[in-house]
């Protein structure tokens, strides 16, 4: 992982990411890269702590797990794509056509990937993200 002088400890600069993943310790450790390369994260378990998390302040980019204990990521990928915030599906299931059919500008992140690979998908998000005239 990225540690304080090395130069990807900045290149999420201060981002808000949501990361919405139920496995506790695989949420850990997204978050932990995140913030190691300069972002802030709210870490999300379920669709609904996620769904609430948007509401309350919408985030600069998302990674998401395709399924949420029996859920799917859906309605958290449809609130993001309202207001046009980019997310990448951090999952083991590589083979998720549906999430990958409805939003095929969405980058498909296997699990688990390097730190590296995790922190250049979303700092690629940012970088192409449009200014949004709604942001809240």
């Amino acid at each position: 992982m990225p540690g304080p002088t090395d130069p990807g400890a900045t290149a999420l600069a201060g981002a808000l990411i949501l990361a919405v993943e139920d496995d506790f310790l695989v949420l850990l450790e997204i978050a932990t890269v995140l913030r190691d390369a300069g972002a802030v994260v709210i870490s999300c378990t379920t669709v609904e702590q996620a769904l609430r998390a948007i509401d309350a302040q919408l985030p600069a980019a998302a990674v998401l797990d395709v399924r949420i204990g029996r859920d799917t990521i859906a309605p958290v990928a449809r609130r993001l794509a309202e207001f046009d915030t980019p997310f990448i599906f951090y999952t083991g299931q590589v083979t998720a056509e549906p999430p990958m059919a409805q939003w095929p500008h969405a980058r498909m992140v296997p699990k688990p990937a390097p730190a590296a690979v995790l922190v250049k998908a979303v700092a690629e998000l940012l970088a192409f993200a449009q200014p949004r005239a709604h942001d809240r």
